[in-house]
């Protein structure tokens, strides 16, 4: 559990630290939440406990997830609602007292951030991992407040997108979080603004809070479609009926959203219920490219790509082909291509802003081989930039080196793993040995590839170190966003 930091608050906030607390909890207490939270585990368990694959996809497609599922992606908002959220929005604006109950202050993260840590807490999720999953939902929302400094509901959509990450038991559920935290998102935000109402902390009607929650679980549902998880999966879909939306990521059932975070109308005039729908789903992505992400997605998850590919193929593949994607997403083009200059501007700034390190590494390590870099005098920078940094060519060796112990490993279990799935059921004393030299592998691959991501989470951290703006001058952030868009 995080110590308590929250020992100040703002003179002018009705609500003490005592109080917030209880709030949180209340709020974790309340029928909508606890409906919304068992739901999504009652799917987890179904699909768990689901033997073949076919069996788990019946178990999803007759589950209270894909029950509400449907719901979602068939929701509309009429012209009344559209105003009426622009009325809350408002509202949320003018009031600092209820933005400081849901988002914080200075040492204290907010009723909603500690709810979702008191849910994590409660799963027995690790510490660090608590602490660096609470990190990226404020990151999340600090990116969306950015973008859009004036839309209140996008940021209450940020620190609640990923709710509900992990089952009972403490696990991540990677591939269903996305639906799972669509309902309880949008029911703890619902439920915040419902006892805030009641507390006399904002004037809310019951049909402005209504508007709010769908707004919001519409907006977490958006995230997958035609991004990372789904390009993904896309080689491996569910056979048969609602193969077009059901795939297998790792080994696990992924559900992709039907419905985009950009209109499928381009005529359509932006307004604050598309800008909470594709903010967050910007925001997202863009605080997908920082260190601790990489070791939650494309590390941990990448047996395929370190067992065929060398470093400059892998690091390629996990950074600079997402990071490239992340450019192009529809979302975001939708935006600069139906926004003032002024709006175009600023997202160019904020993705600079966030993003430039992270492209130094990718030109630093693998720009050599991108076609996109033909000039081979701009590269001469970056290499003279390594070789003046000790420590960084130290730290890089190491990486490559363990990078090329996980692959041997990997390349050893492959022909294992292969046997093992043609070898007959029938055939347990042969299946159990081959099991166990198979779990021999895979201890040892998850110690090298702790260490892979420790040192190289350290580069990419010793590098925005040493790195100093305006040390390059050949490659702009500004240029590289340029013809990525192209």
């Amino acid at each position: 559990m995080f110590e308590d930091r929250s020992l100040v608050v703002e003179t002018e906030v009705s609500v003490s630290l005592p109080e917030r607390q209880i709030f949180a909890a209340d709020l974790l207490k309340s029928e909508a939440v606890r409906g919304a939270y068992q739901k999504g585990t009652e799917t987890f368990e179904a699909i768990a406990q689901a033997g073949t694959k076919e069996e788990k996809v019946e178990a999803f497609l007759h589950s209270p997830l894909q029950v509400e599922r449907k719901k979602v992606e068939a929701s509309v908002f009429t012209e009344e609602e559209r105003d009426l959220v622009d009325t809350v929005n408002t509202k949320f604006l003018e009031n600092p007292a209820i933005q400081t109950l849901l988002f914080g202050a200075d040492g204290w993260n907010g009723v909603l951030l500690t709810a979702i840590e008191a849910s994590l807490v409660n799963k027995g999720v690790n510490p660090d991992v608590v602490r660096n999953e609470l990190l990226h939902y404020q990151a999340v929302a600090d990116l969306a407040k950015k973008f859009y400094p004036n839309n209140m509901i996008l940021q209450m959509a940020a620190l609640v997108h990923d709710s509900h990450k992990y089952d009972q038991n403490g696990n991540m559920k990677l591939t269903l979080h996305e639906l799972a935290s669509t309902l309880t998102g949008g029911q703890l935000v619902g439920e915040a603004l419902k006892m805030a109402a009641e507390k006399g902390l904002i004037d809310l009607s019951p049909e402005e809070v209504e508007v709010i929650t769908k707004v919001i679980t519409r907006a977490i549902l958006t995230h997958g479609k035609g991004e990372f998880p789904h390009l993904k999966s896309r080689p491996n879909p569910v056979a048969g009926e609602n193969q077009e939306d059901l795939f297998w990521l790792w080994g696990q059932l992924y559900p992709v959203p039907k419905v985009h975070a950009h209109p499928e109308d381009l005529k359509q005039p932006r307004d604050t219920v598309q800008d909470v729908i594709s903010g967050l789903n910007i925001s997202d992505i863009f605080t997908g490219n920082d260190p601790s992400s990489f070791q939650k997605y494309n590390l941990v998850y990448s047996n395929d790509v370190l067992g065929s590919a060398s470093l400059s193929d892998y690091l390629k593949k996990c950074i600079f082909d997402s990071y490239g994607s992340n450019f192009s997403c529809e979302a975001i083009n939708y935006h600069l291509n139906n926004s003032p200059p002024e709006d175009f501007e600023k997202v160019v700034a904020v993705m600079r802003a966030d993003n430039e390190q992270i492209f130094l590494l990718t030109l630093l390590l693998v720009g050599e081989q991108d076609p996109r870099y033909k000039d081979r005098a701009y590269l001469s920078e970056y290499l003279d930039f390594i070789a003046t940094h000790p420590p960084l060519r130290d730290i890089a060796d190491r990486v490559v080196s363990q990078h090329e112990k996980i692959a041997a490993q990997w390349q050893l279990l492959k022909p294992l793993k292969e046997q093992f799935m043609k070898t007959p059921e029938e055939n347990g004393e042969e299946r159990k040995a081959l099991k166990e030299e198979i779990e021999v592998f895979d201890i040892e691959i998850v110690r090298l590839r702790i260490d892979f991501n420790r040192n190289f989470e350290k580069l990419i951290t010793e590098i925005m170190h040493a790195y100093e703006p305006g040390v390059f001058t050949s490659i702009t952030a500004s240029e590289i966003q340029s013809s990525s868009l192209r």
